[in-house]
């Protein structure tokens, strides 16, 4: 009675300890902060996170150059995954722990082209390819899994952003021939058909083509947004397009008047999109995913053209515009009537797409946003857009300069507050939040050993951003996940042990008592 006791008991504790363990370890998926490029599928460039408001509560991290030989070699855009930030240079695919150390890195099948805006599924690392192909690698291990078939001619080119969702990615390719005179967007299914083959060549789900007489028919630059069962994007000949997600089946279209080389922005039932012309399009959908016509809306930029990603909160839309000649503004825009509510200088062009940080944004405080655009421009500034209810035009001020020049990188960020983008010469920063420095409270303060001033230790540490202001702090969550595991594995081998040393006792007193 008591053996069997005990044989039921290490069982159940086997199983206890089978069901602690996370379903997505079995399944090879992780959780994501920043899946890509503009974070998720409808392409919202949201962050919940407190980041830095001003200058003064900016410190950099670290920081880690990818073209360290300075021959402009080609560096993509970084994503947020399992704790760790992916990012593809050259033909690699590096991962970065959150202390900016590379702690993995694949080999691709070609260079990454001019733009590598990756993404993450299914527990996949999508990379787009020079020559327009699309590689699928193991987000764990990093090994091959299939590379989608090759372009129908020479000099296409995969510069747009790639969108995932249920099993499938979405994308669209140019013809680099001078300018982008032709190209398609298509569907890719994530599955591996063949896992033994790290060279599967994956067919498309469905492949677009534009129906335009003129030369522009590329992508370049777009990105589609999902909406119940559809895909929604455009591209160089103006066409906006709703296509079913897995069959490709049209469903409408809309004539916006003008190229687009931005990503279309869902909020709600409604599709924003910037033209490069300089136009802010509203345009509603109905449940079906067609277009509401009748109640398309649209604003003009202050500064010309547009090639950046709308953003929107609390009914108020934010698009950048501008060039080199003009110079950038961003204009904030009633997103109910297309109307323009105000508009500020940028002090100098930008084509990033802008971060939205929400994460103070309170009624008590009028609903204060925060966005973070890096400038094209010299110097590649980071520059960060302030405003609220109560502001009759946004508030724009430098918060940190890598100390380049000219940078079209976009900038994300982490749950604990830190901002990641590239500058111009090929290098990935890590820019966290630290506090203020505290005002003395009297003019003769009474030296303690919690006084920064009086501690050359503290002083150290806030000039390297180790102090533990908020986001500054190093990422602990994949520390404690290894330490789980390891507590994990280790009771497991207790009990497996415990078990065959009471299994192997009692063998031997019942030899014993036979004897």
């Amino acid at each position: 009675m008591r053996k069997k006791i005990g044989i039921a008991g290490f069982v159940l504790t086997l199983v206890l300890i089978v069901s602690l363990i996370p379903a997505t370890v079995f399944a090879g998926d992780y959780s994501s902060e920043w899946g890509m490029f503009r974070k998720d599928k409808e392409n919202s460039g949201q962050s919940s996170s407190k980041t830095a408001r001003v200058a003064g509560e900016a410190v950099k991290k670290w920081s880690h150059n990818l073209d360290p030989k300075a021959q402009w070699s080609p560096v993509g855009s970084p994503i947020i995954v399992g704790g760790n930030i992916y990012i593809a240079s050259d033909d690699d695919l590096n991962v970065f722990d959150k202390s900016g150390k590379i702690i993995r890195t694949g080999k691709l099948k070609s260079k990454i082209g001019y733009t590598a805006n990756i993404a993450y599924g299914d527990g996949k690392i999508f990379v787009p390819l020079d020559g327009g192909q699309v590689q699928a690698l193991d987000a764990g291990t990093l090994k091959s899994l299939w590379i989608s078939e090759p372009m129908p001619e020479a000099n296409y080119q995969n510069g747009s952003n790639i969108t995932y969702h249920d099993g499938y990615i979405y994308t669209g390719t140019y013809l680099a021939a001078g300018s982008s005179t032709d190209g398609f967007y298509f569907a890719l299914s994530t599955n591996d058909e063949d896992s033994g083959d790290e060279n599967e060549e994956k067919a498309y789900a469905w492949n677009h083509t534009s129906s335009a007489i003129s030369n522009a028919k590329g992508f370049y630059g777009v990105g589609g947004a999902v909406y119940s069962d559809v895909i929604i994007f455009a591209g160089d000949d103006g066409i906006l397009v709703s296509k079913d997600l897995k069959s490709g089946t049209e469903k409408d279209t809309y004539d916006l008047g003008g190229q687009v080389r931005s990503s279309v922005m869902l909020s709600g039932n409604t599709a924003y999109i910037a033209t490069k012309g300089g136009r802010v399009y509203s345009v509603p959908l109905a449940g079906n995913g067609t277009f509401k016509d009748s109640e398309v809306k649209y604003c003009n930029t202050s500064s010309g053209e547009s090639t950046s990603s709308p953003v929107i909160h609390a009914g108020k839309l934010y698009a950048v515009s501008g060039s080199f000649d003009s110079g950038g503004k961003v204009d904030v825009i009633d997103a109910g009537n297309m109307s323009k509510i105000g508009s500020a200088d940028l002090g100098g062009f930008s084509q990033s797409s802008p971060l939205k940080v929400d994460g103070y944004s309170a009624s008590s405080n009028g609903n204060t946003i925060y966005i973070y655009l890096m400038l094209n421009d010299s110097p590649d500034d980071l520059v960060v857009i302030e405003n609220s209810d109560s502001m009759s035009a946004p508030k724009v001020s430098k918060i940190f300069s890598p100390g380049g020049e000219y940078s079209m990188s976009s900038v994300i960020a982490d749950s604990s507050g830190t901002m990641y983008f590239l500058g111009n010469s090929g290098t990935l920063y890590a820019v966290g939040y630290q506090d203020l420095p505290k005002e003395p409270e009297s003019s003769d303060p009474k030296p303690t050993s919690q006084t920064a001033e009086k501690d050359p230790a503290a002083k150290d540490k806030q000039k390297t951003g180790e102090t533990k202001g908020q986001g500054t702090s190093p990422d602990t969550s994949d520390t404690k996940s290894v330490v789980s595991w390891i507590i994990l594995i280790l009771a497991s081998l207790f009990v497996i042990v415990s078990a065959w040393f009471i299994r192997k006792r009692n063998m031997v007193k019942a030899n014993e008592k036979n004897n």
